[in-house]
This record gives structure tokens, sequence and C-alpha cells, in this order.
């Protein structure tokens, strides 16, 4: 609007963003105030003396540095990926302006849209993480091996079909969201990164429950392995699989720490997985099922790459088709059931319940 260089875009990007997390802590000291004459009594009537102030302080920075760290160590991955990949491409032999094109479309357009998964199961997951807190403290290691498995089976329930759909739909997903250009280099690009958007969500869920857990040294140590692993496969993947090894590298750096972090909880807790893979099991076999809506290009209901509000509707038919499949292959083996322990019955109740308008 100003017609400032492009660059200004960036900087105002992060700065809004920085204004947002200013106003965040604002916020909470203004709520905080509404409840400090609750904390003051609270205080007053505590059986336990106080913590001191530089302890709280220590264990804040023992929680929170870790964190830090290991944001960090999540964006590796896009930043050898951004560092290496267009000058070692074409070192072997790779067109410029495709290894350019090609990273482009991976590192935009296609994290843009695996984003909304990773989102929606951090936040489904995020909920159960303070139990685990309360159960260590508590030293009940039988209630904390059960969230631990409620945890996974949670992000899995809901991770397993919508990557599932990402595979399936991925070029009409890929044409509404960026258009016809390149259509057939994106969607190839992009229905390889949808299964590492599975990896890659599963893998940070794990690394916070161990934090969570205190075990932050083993986490951070594992995580900087992973790193390594992504480096190490990183070119010869490239060499071998062409524009798509970086992704393969990532997720074979995302699986090298989930299953690291796994075998620590395992080792230290005595957490079983058995029941987790059986569950997963039906998990993909309902996600598979519920990709029956396909079958209705057959009979000509197919996707037009012409008008993207067409494809949207048409796209919109098959995903309610997708989904309702899913929930109910899901309900008759019983996931719900076993997840949160309420019937087909009790999830149409609440629907109607926050759907309907209050009488």
């Amino acid at each position: 609007i100003l017609n400032m260089d492009s660059i200004w875009a960036i900087y105002m990007a992060i700065f809004s963003a920085a204004l947002g997390a200013l106003g965040t802590i604002v916020y909470f000291l203004i709520t905080a105030k509404s409840k400090d004459e609750e904390i003051q009594r609270l205080a007053q009537n505590a059986q336990k003396n106080a913590r001191n102030s530089k302890d709280i302080l220590k264990e804040l920075l023992s929680l929170g540095l870790p964190y830090l760290v290991i944001s960090f160590l999540g964006t590796t991955s896009a930043l050898i990926n951004s560092n290496f990949f267009i000058d070692f491409a074409t070192s072997i032999g790779m067109d410029y302006q495709k290894a350019k094109l090609t990273m482009g479309i991976l590192q935009v357009n296609c994290n843009k849209i695996a984003a909304i998964p990773q989102v929606l199961t951090l936040g489904f997951s995020a909920g159960l993480v303070p139990y685990l807190t309360e159960a260590l403290e508590k030293g009940d290691f039988k209630t904390l091996k059960v969230y631990i498995n409620q945890i996974l089976e949670t992000v899995l329930f809901l991770l397993v079909p919508m990557v599932m759909w990402l595979v399936i739909y991925a070029r009409p997903v890929y044409y509404i969201m960026y258009g016809g250009s390149n259509l057939d280099l994106g969607t190839e690009v992009f229905v390889i990164s949808s299964l590492t958007t599975f990896t890659d969500t599963i893998a940070p869920i794990i690394s916070s429950i161990c934090i969570t857990l205190r075990q932050r040294r083993s986490t951070v140590i594992i995580l900087l392995f992973s790193t390594l692993v992504k480096f190490v496969t990183f070119f010869p993947l490239i060499m071998f699989g062409g524009y798509n090894g970086m992704t393969y590298s990532t997720a074979l750096s995302s699986i090298v720490a989930i299953v690291l972090n796994l075998y620590v909880l395992h080792r230290l807790y005595g957490v079983n997985y058995k029941r987790v893979l059986r569950r997963f099991s039906y998990m993909v076999i309902a996600a598979i099922i519920s990709c029956l809506p396909l079958t209705l290009q057959f009979l000509g209901f197919t996707f037009n790459y012409e008008s993207r509000l067409i494809c949207i509707l048409i796209l919109l038919v098959f995903g309610i088709l997708s989904a309702i499949i899913y929930l109910g292959v899901s309900f008759y083996v019983g996931l719900p059931q076993v997840l949160w322990h309420k019937n087909l019955h009790d999830f149409i109740n609440d629907f109607k319940r926050k759907i309907l308008p209050l009488k």
C-alpha cells in the first residue's frame, strides 16, 4: 500500500507478532489483578510455607529454556533445507529455477496447509498435559501411564484421518489454495510433505510429554541427535530421491526423535504401547475406508480445476462424506467409546447442546 520494499512486509509481520505477545502479557497482568484478592486469601490460609522466589524463578527457567531450545531445534529442518538444497540440487544437475520453485512450494505452500492438523492436534492434546504433572507429583505412575497413552491415542485419532485426507485430496486442496499454476509439481510435493505432517506433529508432542515429566536433558540430546540425522541423510536422500529427499530426511529425523523419546518413557515409567498400536491400526483401517467417496468420480462426480468455487463445493461434499464414514467406522469398532468414554448418543447430545440455541 505504501509502495515500500517487500522486506518491510516481513519486518511488520514480526513486529505485529511481538505486539501480539505484548498484548497477551498485558492481558494476563490485568486478569491476574482481578484474582489477587482470592490468591491472597488462599495464601493466608495455606498450610505450607511459601516457596522462595529464587526457587520459583529457577524452576521457571528450567522449564522454559528447554522449550526454547526445542522450539529452535524444531526449525533446523527448514534451515537445512533453505541453506543447502538449491546449491546442492543444482550441483548434481537439477535446473536452478525448478530447485528454487520446489523449495518455495515445500517451505511456504505445503507448510501452511500442514500447520492446520498440527495446530488442531496440539490443541486437543495440550489439555491432558497438566494431568501428567499432577500424576507425577503424586507418584501415581499407573495413572501417569494411562494419561500418556490417552494423549497419544487422542492425537492419532485426529491426525490419522486428516493426513489421509490431505494425501487423497491433495490435488484439489492445492488447487483451491494456490490455483492452477505449477499444479502437477505442487501436488506431488504436497502429497509427500503431507506424510511428514504425521511425524512432524507426533514428534513435538512426545517431546513436550518428556519435558513435562522432567526429562529435559534427554529430550534436548535426542533432538540434537535427530538434527544430526537430518543433516547426514539430507544429501544422499536428495541424490537418490530428488527434491523429495528433503522431505524424506525430515521424516527420518522425526521418526528417530519419536522412537527414542518413546523408549525413554518406556524405560523410566514402564509405558507400554501395545494398546496404542492396536487402536492405531483400527484408526488406519477407518481412515482407509473413509476414502470411499473417491469412487464417486467413476460416476462423473469429479473435481473441476477451472473454477475454485466449484472445486470447493465438490471437496466439501467429499470431505463431509469422508468424515461421516470415519466416525461411523470408529464408533462401530468402539474407538470414541474407549478414548473418551462416550457413546454415539452422548456425542449427539453434546453436539445439540453446543450447536442448538439455549432455551
